[in-house]
């Protein structure tokens, strides 16, 4: 457990503890890679740049905090939790029920799902956003697996042939 900070000239990796207590990472700089391992609940927060963020070698319930630069999100086997919408992320979630929020506000930002399935627990869950919003940018897609929000941000839902309602909280 513990705080871990990369430092600012990028290309950094940190490893979370592998015991039972939870560690919150900060990347620094373009190309750095955090890494959550244990049973502890962690915190992973992207810097600016193409950062990487894994959750693969924990069980904890982690949070993911994508940032603005190009971001690549996996998560582990538990009940993850991942911010994304600013800059570019792609995302798997990985086993587990987890949610996507994307917070209102990030303007234009591309966010590609991965593993997404049709009647998957995982849930998207729009933050900020007026209340129908999810029910709008769907049936503006069609039968699209990509929808975009209010402003701007484009969700793309990969292994899917069309976006539903049923994918938002």
């Amino acid at each position: 457990g513990g705080l871990l900070q990369g430092g600012t000239a990028g290309n950094n990796s940190l490893l979370g503890g592998t015991g039972t207590a939870g560690t919150t990472m900060f990347g620094g700089g373009n190309g750095d890679q955090l890494f959550a391992r244990g049973s502890g609940t962690s915190f992973l927060n992207a810097g600016v740049g193409n950062e990487t963020l894994s959750g693969a070698g924990s069980t904890g319930n982690n949070y993911f905090f994508a940032g603005r630069g190009n971001v690549l999100i996996g998560g582990g086997v538990g009940n993850d939790t991942i911010f994304a919408g600013g800059g570019s992320s792609t995302v798997d979630g990985g086993a587990g029920t987890d949610l996507i929020a994307i917070v209102n506000g990030s303007a234009g930002g591309t966010v590609l799902l991965n593993g997404f399935q049709a009647g998957s627990p995982d849930r998207v869950q729009l933050q900020g956003y007026a209340a129908g919003e999810a029910a709008r940018a769907v049936t503006a897609a069609g039968s699209s697996n990509t929808i975009t929000l209010s402003d701007n941000t484009r969700i793309t839902f990969g292994g899917v042939s069309s976006v539903t309602t049923t994918s938002f909280t």
